[in-house]
Parts: structure tokens; C-alpha cells; sequence
């Protein structure tokens, strides 16, 4: 089977191309109300003016400026634990929020400049093994603010990591 070869970061990095598309735009996480639903999780930071925060990586420069992927059976819950490990008012709960604050990233950068973005669907889980798979193929590594990825669902095809249906077993 031939491989085609994909600019992975300039998929990830354009708007509106793969892996964006059936995602949500941006919102401030202070405002974010996404349904009690399961679903993908993307959060990032917005500088002063709406400015997307570029993040060098590995690879690249990720101008999306994602700092975690997530997934959750219930995306209300888990954005607005996520909310409050960032901004201090849970101690746990979250383990990007609590690295957010525990890594003193606040200082920096404001808690008010976080933004979310998601994407629904049943399996949750295969959509945060899609985005980050994209994300690592990008950039060589995970988000900052990530400690771990689910590889069970990921296999390396062609020199690049891929979710494919035969690496989904139960």
C-alpha cells in the first residue's frame, strides 16, 4: 500500500482543514458551556487582541497554540473541572489545570486568556486518539500540558502514527 505524504502541520496549523473541521470555533474557557455530552477537547491561549499564542515545538511552530487535548463522557463536567484547577478554586480534579497553575503558568499567561475549542461525538476516546495522532505527527510531541496519550488505538503506518480500524480492539 503507498503512503501519501501530508504536510501534517499545515493541516493542523490552517483553520478549517483536517483536523479542525466539526470542531467548535474558539471560546474563552471562562465562558465555555459545552453539553453534557461526550466529546473532544482542544484548550489553547489567546494573547492580548485575540492573538492566538504560537508554540514552538519540536517540529514546528503549533499556531493553533494548543496546550491540551482531552476527551470526556461529559464535556460540561470536564471543562468546568478543568476551569476550576486553572484558575485555583479545585485542588484536583484536572491534571492540565493543575499543571497550568502548579507550573506557576499564570503568571504569564492569564488564566482569562484560556480558550477551548471541542468537537462531539460517541467515542470520545477515538477522537482524542485522532487529535492527538495528528498533533504528534505535526510536531514530534504532545502539548505542553498533556502528560500522557492514549496509544492503545494507535499504530505506526508508514513511518507516520495513524489510527486505523484494525488497531481498535476490545
Amino acid at each position: 500500500m503507498a503512503i501519501k505524504y501530508v504536510d501534517y502541520q499545515k493541516r493542523w496549523n490552517s483553520d478549517g482543514a483536517s483536523p479542525w473541521r466539526r470542531w467548535t470555533h474558539w471560546k474563552p474557557l471562562s465562558e465555555a458551556q459545552p453539553p453534557p455530552a461526550p466529546g473532544a477537547y482542544v484548550v489553547g491561549l489567546r494573547l492580548g487582541g485575540g492573538r492566538q499564542l504560537v508554540v514552538p515545538r519540536l517540529l514546528g511552530n503549533d499556531e493553533q497554540g494548543a496546550l491540551d487535548i482531552g476527551e470526556s463522557g461529559d464535556l460540561l463536567a470536564r471543562i468546568t473541572s478543568l476551569q476550576g484547577c486553572a484558575s485555583g478554586r479545585h485542588a484536583r480534579g484536572h491534571m492540565a489545570g493543575w499543571r497550568y497553575r502548579y507550573l506557576r503558568l499564570a503568571d504569564k499567561l492569564p488564566v482569562g486568556d484560556l480558550v477551548v475549542a471541542w468537537r462531539l461525538g460517541q467515542d470520545s476516546y477515538l477522537l482524542e486518539a485522532e487529535t492527538m495522532v495528528a498533533y504528534v505527527n505535526a510536531f514530534g510531541e504532545l502539548p505542553p500540558l498533556n502528560y500522557k496519550a492514549n496509544w492503545k488505538l494507535v499504530k505506526e503506518v508508514g513511518g507516520y502514527l495513524a489510527v486505523t480500524r484494525d488497531s481498535i480492539t476490545t
